[in-house]
């Protein structure tokens, strides 16, 4: 584990294999919070359709979470002629209403974007509404218009939901491949 002392926050990097029952349940709890219309899902789970390898978790004063973001790293394929990609996947990027407009969110994309440089992941991916596009792209992430197809359960290819907006950020490569994008898996 990785830490990270800021002003109030404690930023720390953990395996996804060293949470412990205790800060699982704080990260669910975040996330009921963030996320209150999938309420039922992550009073059950952290875990959105992807298992993460590893999470940033903000840590205030007291002890509990004022922020999360969990990163799945997936290889996947992208441009034409399709080329592999070994991407940090952001998935679950939350933070508690009371660390709000306190510069937590950039501090931990910041973490989150360093981390995964240093474990050689060329870039970054995300999935967000149009209403958060915005907030990514001044952490320095940008929208992509190539399309972008996950698979279900059973392994069938379909586009990503029209909701979503797929974002990027170079990590070690500065280039990302024009031409449809296969997540090799459901999204995260």
């Amino acid at each position: 584990m990785t830490e990270i002392k800021t002003n109030e926050i404690t930023f720390a990097v953990y395996n996804n294999e060293d949470i412990t029952e205790n800060l699982d349940l704080m990260i669910r709890n975040i996330l009921v919070e963030c996320f209150p219309h999938n309420t039922d899902h992550y009073s059950h789970t952290r875990v959105w359709h992807s298992q993460p390898s590893w999470i940033v978790a903000g840590i205030a004063p007291d002890g509990t979470i004022a922020s999360h973001c969990a990163i799945v790293e997936r290889t996947i394929s992208a441009g034409n002629p399709p080329l592999h990609i070994n991407v940090a996947g952001i998935q679950g990027f939350s933070v508690s209403r009371k660390w709000r407009k306190k510069n937590v969110s950039d501090r931990m994309m910041e973490i989150a974007v360093s981390e995964a440089k240093h474990r050689g992941l060329d870039t970054g991916l995300l999935f967000c509404l149009p209403v958060l596009e915005k907030l990514y792209g001044r952490m320095g992430w940008h929208a992509i218009d190539n399309p972008v197809f996950v698979r279900n359960e059973q392994g069938s290819l379909l586009p990503l939901p029209e909701k979503n907006i797929a974002m990027i950020i170079p990590l070690n490569k500065n280039t990302f491949p024009d031409g449809g994008v296969d997540i090799m898996g459901q999204d995260w």
